[in-house]
């Protein structure tokens, strides 16, 4: 925006434009809110409790686990990930392939078929499935606002298998600065507490700006997650400076 006194003001590309209303039936929907642990997990036992979320194309599952917990998969029908934030947590996984240990603040890529994980220190986890883990979608606490398909989100599209077979697969989230390269992913399990007003004030602006701002909401396909990993979700996963 310029002056008034400015010529530059004057040009029609920089009037003032009446809002749009974002049409009925646009190409973009209502987010959809989560707060992990202010209900009751969707599963729990003497050692573990699992809060599950959904977006359009994939399940995010919360977890707090005690030493000596296991999540045992079955029949997995493509690979899931593990996010562990915490320094001092421990895993080990076992697959088709072999037992790994795991150590904390690792992400690590899980190969479809059985899968047993076993925790070895008390830690809390992420995991993160596709929708084609159908069992697991439906226990999301969110699975009625994805009973129709959305679809002006991208479809799931299964990546090509890997050239030497699906295998476990690690990656330390401790990376060393490196001349040259661009950008550093970095996953804080504590973002922020979640802002009311802020969101409030976000929301009204994609309201002004019509289906522009909500497409670009929805492509985005994100998840945010608050102080002590209470998720505030908005169809998608976003730490602070991304993965």
């Amino acid at each position: 925006m310029y002056d008034t006194t400015d010529l530059r003001s004057t040009l029609s590309s920089n009037a003032a434009k009446p809002a749009v209303a974002a049409p009925a039936g646009g190409p973009y929907d209502s987010a959809s809110c989560v707060h992990f642990k202010e209900g009751a997990p969707q599963e729990e036992d003497a050692l573990s409790r699992k809060w599950y979320v959904r977006g359009n194309n994939f399940v995010v599952c919360y977890v707090e686990a005690r030493q000596a917990a296991e999540i045992v998969r079955t029949g997995q029908p493509d690979e899931y990930m593990i996010l562990l934030p915490q320094h001092a947590a421990a895993l080990r996984v076992t697959t088709a392939g072999g037992t790994e240990d795991i150590p904390g603040y690792s992400v690590v890529v899980v190969p479809p078929g059985d899968s047993r994980i076993q925790v070895q220190a008390d830690c809390h986890m992420f995991l993160l499935f596709s929708t084609r883990n159908e069992d697991l979608a439906a226990r999301a606490i969110n699975a009625e606002a994805y009973a129709q398909p959305r679809h002006h989100v991208a479809s799931l599209v299964p990546w090509p298998a890997p050239p030497a077979g699906y295998k476990l697969r690690r990656y330390s989230m401790e990376v060393a600065d490196q001349p040259g390269r661009f950008g550093r992913g970095k996953f804080q399990g504590r973002v922020r507490r979640r802002d009311d007003d802020r969101l409030a004030r976000e929301s009204k602006g994609c309201a002004a700006r019509g289906d522009a701002g909500n497409r670009e909401r929805d492509d985005a396909d994100r998840i945010r997650h608050g102080e002590r990993n209470r998720g505030v979700f908005n169809h998608g996963l976003h730490g602070s400076h991304g993965f």
